[in-house]
């Protein structure tokens, strides 16, 4: 869970309640009502705080890579946040969720280019939400 930076000077409780009054604003019929100000910018400040963590993990992974993967085989590394209206999104879907404990704020992620050698056709094929399966296994 992330936890405010020591310099953070917002507290897990303004935090959440942040996400609730933007929960709340997603929620509600389409009307001409502003996006709350305070609340946006609380979520956009909490946001920003997973970009140096991010970077770092970054750099981990690419160099994992670089060291681990053979240069016929190229592998992508990529990180993003996730976008504010994405996040307010998945609020209003989930409504239980607090925003100070919500898990995919950003990430990072690498990509293998499909070659010959690995035994799969076109990367994977997918089986599942979470499961994939090997070519020859069809």
């Amino acid at each position: 869970m992330k936890q405010p930076a020591p310099g953070f000077p917002v507290s897990k409780g303004a935090i959440d309640r942040a996400g609730e009054t933007l929960r709340d604003w997603w929620l509600r019929p389409l009307v001409d009502v502003a996006v709350p100000e305070e609340a946006a910018e609380i979520l956009f400040a909490f946001r920003a705080e997973f970009q140096n963590p991010m970077k770092k993990m970054t750099v981990g992974v690419r160099q994992f890579v670089a060291r681990e993967s053979p240069a016929a085989e190229p592998v992508a590394v990529g990180q993003r946040l996730n976008w504010a209206p994405q996040i307010v999104e998945k609020l209003g879907r989930h409504p239980g969720m607090k925003l100070a404990r919500m898990q995919d704020i950003g990430g990072c992620r690498a990509r293998a280019v499909p070659s010959p050698s690995c035994g799969l056709r076109d990367g994977c094929d997918r089986a599942g939400p979470d499961t994939f399966r090997r070519s020859d296994e069809a």
